[in-house]
């Protein structure tokens, strides 16, 4: 969704939730959305044609506090007709206990 800037807002619909959730754990509901926002913070901030362009978020530096969740990820991209993956930049991400998450680009 373009109209979310940057890709900062939609880590922003994500909150920290520290209770234990199924086989995710601590802060399972929080890992969980913003795995699924990673991709689209991503397309956002960069703008590539994710209808022809391959891409994904590498998640790393998972920190699961006793108040706060905090995450990093990475913007990867392959474009059409290319066969290198370009790296485009990268996201810091806190959460502390029911609030919204707040990302930063590095």
């Amino acid at each position: 969704d373009e109209t979310l800037d940057e890709g900062v807002q939609h880590v922003a619909l994500c909150y920290g939730d520290r209770m234990t959730r199924g086989g995710w754990g601590s802060w399972g509901n929080t890992k969980r959305c913003l795995q699924d926002r990673g991709v689209d913070a991503c397309r956002a901030k960069f703008a590539y044609d994710a209808g022809t362009d391959v891409d994904r978020a590498d998640y790393s530096g998972e920190t699961k506090g006793s108040s706060s969740y905090e995450v990093s990820f990475t913007c990867r991209v392959t474009r059409a007709g290319a066969t290198a993956e370009e790296t485009l930049g990268s996201m810091s991400v806190s959460c502390d206990d029911l609030q919204k998450c707040v990302g930063t680009w590095d």
